[in-house]
């Protein structure tokens, strides 16, 4: 029973991830509800008799309510074809030399398929527990994290700038490096990464498709990643030479690890 009913709420978490009129419908229909419910509890003389509308002001209210949906429907459409784009764009930085090497840009790379991957690090929970694991993970992601963010600024030069005439690294501002950060490792595989800054306070949310995050497997991947980005946006702070305010900060620490549902992880940074 249990299962079905797991089941059922992964299934319309994803179609309201993946299903952009699902989304408008769940969204136009709870705030309908809630205004519904705050007209009913209002005092008679505040609230509207909706029985004694006439045929063309329902109409009209009809009628709007089917723009409103459609207009919605639009809108997450948009933002579903914008993430589709991206990631076609991000497929085209893969190339496979047939001598056993995966190539992302001039960086060669190793492949899983997801259920292997998460398989390999719940097998290792089995042995050394799931908090030890986690602990372990995020100072793993620390660690591997050193040279890709010693690296960076050159790889971007080599694989970004020179291509494109973009700006230098060195020449770009701290949410610039962040942004470029974010797409160039949004081409790994892993997922798509978008960054947001807020004072003091980094946000990087991770999302892939596919499951990558469900499970435990993918909660102990995500401990990893947590530990990898800090290396990297630390890396970024303490070498910025760039436009933006940052002066005020030498370092990154690690707030918060969220899965946000099966497809997404939610990273939180403070600046020091």
């Amino acid at each position: 029973m249990f299962k079905n009913i797991k089941h059922l709420i992964d299934s319309i978490s994803e179609s309201w991830e993946e299903t952009p009129w699902f989304r408008a419908a769940g969204i136009l229909g709870g705030t309908l509800a809630g205004l519904f419910a705050l007209n009913n509890s209002l005092p008679s003389e505040l609230s509207m008799d909706l029985s004694k509308l006439d045929l063309l002001a329902r109409q009209y209210i009809l009628m709007a309510i089917v723009v409103l949906y459609f207009l919605l429907v639009s809108v997450f459409s948009g933002d579903r074809l914008r993430f589709e784009k991206k990631l076609r764009e991000l497929e085209q930085n893969f190339k496979y030399d047939k001598k056993g090497t995966l190539y992302n840009g001039g960086e060669p790379n190793i492949a899983f398929r997801i259920v292997t991957f998460k398989g390999i690090l719940e097998g290792i929970s089995k042995s050394m527990g799931a908090d030890t694991l986690s602990e372990q993970l995020i100072a793993t992601g620390r660690t591997a994290g050193i040279n890709f963010a010693n690296s960076l600024g050159e790889i971007y030069n080599e694989d970004v700038a020179s291509h494109k005439i973009q700006s230098d690294w060195d020449k770009l501002s701290f949410v610039e490096k962040l942004n470029q950060w974010a797409e160039y490792d949004s081409s790994t595989g892993w997922g798509v990464l978008s960054c947001t800054t807020k004072e003091s306070d980094v946000y990087v949310v991770i999302t892939h498709l596919h499951g990558l995050f469900e499970g435990d497997g993918g909660k102990y991947f995500g401990y990893f990643l947590a530990g990898y980005a800090e290396t990297i946006i630390a890396q970024i702070i303490k070498n910025h030479t760039g436009g933006g305010k940052i002066s005020d900060y030498a370092d990154a620490k690690l707030v918060s690890v969220e899965p946000d549902g099966k497809n997404k992880l939610s990273l939180n940074f403070k600046l020091k």
